[in-house]
């Protein structure tokens, strides 16, 4: 391969790379930048193609759009797991299969491939932090929904440890942590994380990314009777813009 083919390959898994991010803060203008590689990535290599297949998977997800099959991510999955050279993606696309398979309502194959992701975000020594911390969460989620509360709290704080590092989406996380120890009836530290979220969230100063989170922790306190708490994620929730206010 000529050295000018070497640059053009680079520039293009920059562009794919810094779409990926922006898909993270600015939705509507990833899917713009997306569209506007697609025409290069086509007469690119295998790798470029491959990594624009995860970065249209991972759109997709982000707007809720559910595949009838795992198929798409299952052959970009296939791919990385042959190179065996890049960890990232490898981690990613297992994310985006048990994303899949979540979806589908296949439980057991979205916890392996969330476990998948888990295991090589820990052993590569390389990863994508955020797609481990949300890994772990969708464990959580899924084990919540298995009745196995003790491997839901162990996903929780998983997260935690890795958001308190990563400093993304620490509130996110630490109302996980809550919602496992209400559910295993623990309520001095259901409580105790519920105000360790809401402190994190105030920090942070963006409280319309964690709508639904303030909803639930709205919820907590209302059924253990701590109007005041409930009185103030009231008024924080009614000052959301509309879109941003959860539906419930």
């Amino acid at each position: 391969r000529s050295c000018e083919g070497g640059k053009e390959e680079q520039r293009l898994l920059g562009s794919i790379e810094k779409t990926w991010q922006q898909a993270e803060t600015s939705l509507a203008e990833a899917c713009v930048s997306a569209e506007g590689l697609r025409d290069s990535v086509r007469e690119s290599s295998e790798h470029i193609q491959q990594a624009y297949n995860l970065l249209t998977i991972r759109l997709r997800d982000k707007r809720y759009m559910i595949s009838a099959s795992p198929d798409s991510a299952l052959r970009v999955m296939s791919y990385f797991e042959d190179t065996k050279k890049d960890a990232i993606s490898r981690e990613r696309a297992y994310y985006y299969v048990g994303s899949s398979y979540r979806d589908l309502k296949d439980y057991p194959q979205a916890v392996n491939y969330f476990l998948k992701t888990v295991d090589i975000a820990a052993q590569s020594g390389c990863a994508d932090t955020l797609i481990w911390q949300n890994a772990l969460s969708q464990l959580r989620y899924l084990y919540m929904l298995q009745l196995n509360y003790e491997e839901e709290l162990n996903m929780a704080l998983q997260a935690v440890g890795l958001a308190k590092r990563s400093g993304r989406n620490l509130g996110w996380y630490l109302m996980d942590a809550a919602s496992a120890y209400k559910n295993l009836n623990d309520t001095l530290l259901c409580f105790k994380y519920c105000d360790l979220a809401y402190r994190a969230i105030q920090k942070e100063h963006s409280p319309a990314k964690y709508g639904n989170v303030l909803a639930n922790m709205l919820a907590i306190y209302s059924q253990y009777n701590h109007y005041d708490k409930v009185d103030t994620l009231l008024r924080q929730l009614m000052q959301l813009p509309e879109r941003d206010r959860p539906h419930n």
